[in-house]
């Protein structure tokens, strides 16, 4: 059996050394998702607020869809948080980390620098969001109390697709994503706040960082991942190595990450499915909703006073979906009001943790005129064995309205001369001169 050193050392070296060859077509869809959702959600005044900050220190370049100077690490920064406002970005359901987001912003702030060719770009997103991915099971298989998994792996799957662009050896890449552990944070107390969706930017910034500095030989050894003082063993004392490390190089789980069909929160697939399924009907008595312990924990508050708690409420959600099912697929406005006839429908539902569920599976009872209507759902549209189809993830970028068709067929379509590049604020996919 493998160490934990032995296992991660394995995962550096393929983070500085494994040839992807031809790229599945999963990551052109997850990065055109990830643009998508970015440049929708850059108009934000979250995004104002932090991209105004930066800006206070600007250094010349534009974070995407804005008008601010700032630094290359504050573009990562600002793109990530970005692409995770509206909660409609991606979501790894085994792990529950968000992948795309902190790789792609840390790869396109270099892309600023200079063009870079669109295959290694691909390459280096896939080898990050797999990094990202198999650090998260390691660490997060097992109860892991309030850690937000984004924020603790994703800067070391960033630092790990940086590095590969910059071209780091062995050691270099160890320095790399050592250093990411070093920066790692964020707690999941952070959602129904500006700050939940902050938290995966710290990672694409950290994880930028981390990698620059490597390449100019700053050091960190692996015990700042592997040892009994680093990160992994301080969120955990039961390591899922074997889990982690099963099929690396032969099977990329990081495939198995959905963009989300909603822009909610993970608890939600669920509970939005099965409100499409339900009979509609005139007069709601009650609903109870049947969901997992940690889906009842995170998802409970009845009256979102925000668009972040609203993220994350099953009642709000579950109000909304039986009294207007297709308005769960667009994006909240930014300020929430209740009438006083929503608050009646959301008081008509109760939320019940089971601790047999998983968490994206619920059980959705309707009573009605002393009917009662029952309807289960398990392995939703966005989950692990349900990811939106490439079909399903086109309509959603098509009604986001947010990219035009050159740069969608110039990311689809194979072609080893084109590089990706960064045109003011605008990513920009083109036939190398």
């Amino acid at each position: 059996m493998m160490t934990l050193e032995e296992s991660i050392r394995k995962l550096i070296v393929f983070a500085a050394d494994e040839k992807v060859g031809e790229i599945p077509s999963f990551y052109r869809d997850a990065l055109l998702n990830y643009l998508a959702v970015t440049y929708r959600g850059a108009k934000e005044n979250a995004v104002s607020v932090l991209s105004g900050y930066c800006a206070e220190d600007g250094k010349g370049y534009q974070p995407l869809g804005r008008d601010e100077s700032v630094s290359l690490s504050d573009c990562a920064l600002i793109d990530c948080f970005s692409s995770a406002i509206l909660a409609y970005d991606d979501i790894h359901f085994t792990t529950t980390t968000h992948p795309c987001g902190p790789i792609a912003s840390a790869l396109l702030a270099l892309c600023r620098k200079q063009g870079i060719c669109l295959h290694d770009f691909l390459e280096a997103l896939c080898i990050g969001m797999e990094v990202e991915c198999r650090i998260a099971q390691i660490m997060f298989t097992h109860e892991t109390k309030g850690w937000y998994t984004t924020g603790i792996a994703g800067g070391i799957g960033a630092a790990a697709g940086v590095g590969r662009l910059l071209h780091l050896n062995g050691k270099e890449m160890e320095n790399a994503m050592s250093l990411a552990a070093s920066y790692a944070s964020g707690i999941r107390g952070t959602h129904g706040s500006m700050a939940g969706s902050y938290v995966p930017a710290i990672a694409a910034k950290n994880g930028y960082t981390a990698a620059s500095l490597a390449k100019k030989g700053f050091t960190c050894n692996v015990n700042a991942l592997s040892g009994k003082l680093g990160l992994i063993y301080q969120v955990t004392d039961q390591p899922a190595i074997e889990e982690g490390m099963k099929d690396l190089g032969k099977r990329f789980i990081s495939m198995e990450t959905s963009c989300k069909p909603y822009p909610y929160g993970f608890i939600s697939f669920g509970a939005i499915e099965a409100c499409m399924g339900i009979p509609k009907c005139d007069k709601i008595d009650t609903v109870i909703a049947e969901v997992s312990e940690r889906c009842a924990l995170l998802g409970s508050n009845p009256y979102p006073d925000t668009i972040y708690e609203a993220f994350v409420s099953l009642p709000y959600i579950i109000a909304k979906g039986l009294r207007n099912p297709e308005s769960l697929f667009e994006p909240l406005p930014e300020k929430i009001y209740l009438s006083n006839e929503e608050k009646e429908e959301i008081q008509k539902v109760e939320i019940r943790a089971n601790s047999s569920f998983s968490d994206d599976e619920i059980q959705l009872t309707q009573v009605s005129n002393h009917n009662t209507t029952r309807i289960h759902v398990k392995n939703p549209l966005g989950s692990t064995l349900h990811p939106m189809s490439h079909e399903e993830m086109m309509k959603k970028i098509n009604k986001l309205n947010t990219l035009d068709e050159e740069l969608i067929q110039g990311v689809l379509t194979e072609d080893g001369q084109k590089r990706i590049s960064i045109n003011h604020n605008r990513v920009v996919v083109k036939q190398d001169s």
